[in-house]
């Protein structure tokens, strides 16, 4: 064979050596990919939430409130955690009576942000946790006109577990939905708030509010960080004047009852009114009063922008007015409640809006946006300037 011939047949046998390999490393990579399957963490990345609005047919699955009798045997056991509701004059030493005005707490929200406060639907009957997370975020931006605190968003089924799990001691199983107000109330006292936007923790889905509705060991990693940022009082209320007394100091409530309303409003006098109708099993959140055209207050749900009908007057998408009467009928049924983040309830002498403004352009922030640590306050928790009243 010749010198030439020889090379040929080399060539040729390199070339298919080099194609057999080729071929079985693309055989390798197709085998592996369709054969493999990524390690799921405990908790996967989640989509962020669905701001979309629920129908009137979804109803039923979101009243996740356990009921007046589990309320009442609840309050029972857990009153002692509570303080009595008194707006205290700390200038006066004495019983303040709040001017009877307007206080709309989303004035402090769209100061704060820019815009109101994202409201995204429940997907399972979590509605406590929404109705106590949506308060506690109203507080913060109330605070943040006079405090240089960082607003941050709170991660509902950390409520939603402590209460159920730790404060409720797993009564309700975890076949079902549900939880009571003052065991929300108790577990943000002793367990703290978890916010959103710590790292690890997951988005809101209805698959992580059972399950950290279920057990502790899902939501046991955040107990130390949560336990941070307390809050500091809670205080029942049971009549409507308690709740405009609250809400004109810059307090938001949480109302849990069974009291239902028509899903769309009708606008009057400048206001979206849901009608009276049925009953929901549900707790939402007080973050309004007006007196005119009569004593009423604004209701956020926790349904979605839109669940109820485009808002008038720039008010929060989600929510709705409806009277003090009502209002008055659906906190005696004693599982609502005024958040404040202080031990005891100071008057907010200086809650109207433009002072506080002022306040606000007056302060220096850090460079952290937190709060300095002064009068014996904790740096980084849910507090508020104003003295501890005796």
């Amino acid at each position: 064979m010749s010198p030439r011939t020889e090379r040929f047949f080399v060539n040729v046998r390199n070339a298919a050596f080099a194609v057999a390999a080729l071929t079985v490393a693309v055989l390798a990579v197709a085998v592996t990919t369709i054969l493999w399957k990524p390690v799921e963490p405990d908790h996967p990345p989640q989509p962020p939430p669905d701001e979309s609005s629920i129908k009137e047919s979804d109803i039923p699955g979101l009243c996740g409130w356990a009921g007046e009798e589990a309320a009442h045997d609840a309050f029972a056991e857990l009153k002692g955690k509570f303080v009595p509701f008194v707006i205290w004059d700390t200038r006066k030493e004495a019983e303040a009576v709040p001017q009877d005005k307007r206080s709309v707490l989303w004035d402090a929200s769209l100061k704060i942000l820019g815009k109101h406060i994202p409201n995204f639907p429940q997907q399972i009957g979590d509605c406590v946790s929404f109705g106590a997370a949506n308060a506690i975020m109203y507080l913060e931006c109330v605070q943040a006109l006079s405090d240089p605190i960082k607003y941050r968003p709170v991660f509902q089924p950390f409520i939603y577990g402590t209460s159920r799990v730790l404060v409720g001691k797993g009564r309700l199983g975890c076949s079902s939905d549900g939880s009571v107000g003052s065991w929300a109330a108790a577990a943000i006292q002793d367990y703290g708030v978890l916010f959103a936007d710590e790292s690890g923790v997951p988005s809101y889905a209805g698959s992580v509010a059972k399950q950290w509705g279920c057990k502790r060991s899902a939501f046991e990693q955040f107990l130390p960080v949560a336990k941070e940022f307390p809050v500091q009082s809670v205080a029942q209320v049971t009549s409507w004047q308690q709740v405009r007394n609250a809400l004109i100091n810059g307090y938001p409530v949480t109302v849990a009852s069974n009291q239902g309303f028509t899903m769309r409003g009708k606008i009057s006098n400048n206001k979206l009114w849901l009608t009276p109708s049925g009953q929901w099993a549900h707790q939402m959140c007080i973050i309004g009063y007006d007196n005119q055209p009569e004593p009423c207050f604004c209701i956020l749900n926790s349904w979605g922008p839109d669940a109820h009908g485009k808002p008038a007057d720039n008010d929060p998408p989600g929510s709705f007015w409806t009277t003090a009467k009502v209002v008055d009928r659906m906190v005696k049924q004693g599982d609502s409640f005024a958040i404040s983040s202080f031990k005891g309830f100071p008057a907010h002498w200086d809650w109207d809006l433009d002072i506080l403004l002022q306040k606000e352009a007056s302060h220096g922030r850090n460079a952290r946006g937190r709060r300095d640590d002064r009068d014996g306050v904790r740096l980084g928790s849910v507090d508020s300037h104003y003295a501890v009243s005796p």
